[in-house]
């Protein structure tokens, strides 16, 4: 995935509270429906980061990877995504651009998105194994699907598919600070379509066209968790898609 190459984002922020909008799963944690304090300096980060000297060559194209979504100890998701990058294992802080005003000044900080959550790209087996470690076992819980049932009667750990996953990194590595979680009550879909954005910072997200916070945007559904809108797109700037196009 070309997003995992990117370098990760840093800044020098000032202490704020997360603007974080109230559109997460009814079931999702306390620490990710209200504000963290804080602003944190990752976002996405390989496994091959964590160690410049290291030969690991993550392999992001294999089928059996899958992200998954995991909580960490307030304030702790920095310290959690060092430690499973050190363990061979990409991971997704998602952070959004905040205009904030600091000491009288406006100024653009990155908040985490969803606070008290990160994504972890890998085979399950693997995962299984790291989480059973003491040092991630104290940062690291799984983050649970409380819709679904496997087949041993349990919630199984909540999974993201790659397209949405891919369109929801494209929409966070934008340079927007209009990116937001809503609740589903205050989103009205135009139609069923699937669409893809065609040009501008959100060229590549695929998503369904909404009427969010006043504005047109595409919407992307993170099963089981959050939607997440863009900005406002244009509608010139929209194609639909067949269903047998879109990123799975």
């Amino acid at each position: 995935m070309n997003a995992l190459i990117n370098a990760r984002s840093q800044l020098e922020g000032e202490t704020a509270d997360s603007p974080l909008s109230d559109g997460l799963a009814s079931n999702a944690l306390p620490e990710a429906r209200s504000s963290q304090t804080g602003v944190s300096v990752e976002n996405v980060q390989s496994a091959t980061e964590s160690d410049a000297s290291s030969s690991i060559t993550p392999h992001d194209n294999d089928e059996n990877l899958q992200w998954f979504v995991l909580r960490v100890s307030y304030g702790r998701a920095v310290k959690a995504s060092n430690l499973l990058n050190e363990n061979r294992i990409n991971t997704f802080n998602p952070l959004h651009k905040v205009v904030k005003r600091v000491d009288g000044k406006l100024r653009r900080v990155q908040l985490p998105l969803l606070p008290g959550l990160i994504f972890a790209h890998t085979e399950a087996a693997i995962l299984d194994s790291i989480m059973q470690e003491p040092s991630i076992r104290t940062l690291v819980s799984y983050y649970y699907d409380h819709f679904r049932l496997a087949a041993t009667g349990y919630n199984p750990p909540l999974v993201v598919p790659n397209g949405p996953m891919n369109s929801f990194i494209k929409a966070l590595s934008a340079d927007s600070h209009d990116v937001r979680v809503v609740k589903p009550e205050h989103v009205h879909y135009k139609s069923g379509d699937i669409v893809r954005v065609t040009a501008g910072e959100f060229k590549g997200v695929e998503g369904r066209v909404a009427r969010a916070a006043g504005q047109q945007r595409v919407i992307i559904t993170l099963q089981g968790l959050c939607l997440v809108a863009t900005a406002y797109i244009p509608t010139g700037c929209l194609e639909i898609i067949k269903p047998e196009e879109v990123v799975k």
